[in-house]
């Protein structure tokens, strides 16, 4: 199986175990890079001396990349708008007072009545109802 990407060429199954110093270091590499911040201990498959050693270089590799890209990102972040300790200034119920109290006389102004007695709401009129009996 060969994945060709626009940077690299993988050749193999990437769930496959690692065989070759290379694949070892690129499993350390990724273990470093993820975990940059833990101890990691060498895994069970290691075969020899010179894979063991290829992982912990990859390790240690994976550590300083993801040291760089967070120091980048840092950098790069630093002088962006953020969320900051309170500035001071008036708390939200304080605003919200002032501004009831500046702008009341709008919102409270009731309409004027102007309802006309003719057009008050009265109970219908409803016309006379009965049965009426036809003798035959």
């Amino acid at each position: 199986m060969v994945n060709t990407l626009p940077e690299i060429t993988i050749y193999g199954d990437p769930k496959s175990n690692p065989t070759t110093a290379a694949d070892w270091w690129a499993k350390g590499f990724t273990d470093g890079f993820n975990a940059p911040n833990e101890t990691h201990e060498l895994p069970a498959l290691v075969l020899n001396n010179e894979t063991a050693a290829s992982y912990y270089i990859g390790v240690l590799d994976g550590m300083r990349a993801a040291k760089a890209a967070n120091d980048a990102v840092d950098a790069a972040m630093k002088n962006q708008p953020g969320v900051r300790p309170d500035i001071g200034g008036i708390s939200l119920e304080e605003a919200q007072r002032e501004y009831n109290e500046a702008f009341d006389h709008l919102f409270h102004q009731h309409m004027p009545h102007i309802e006309i007695e003719q057009y008050r709401e009265r109970k219908p009129v409803l016309p006379k109802m009965g049965i009426e009996i036809v003798p035959d």
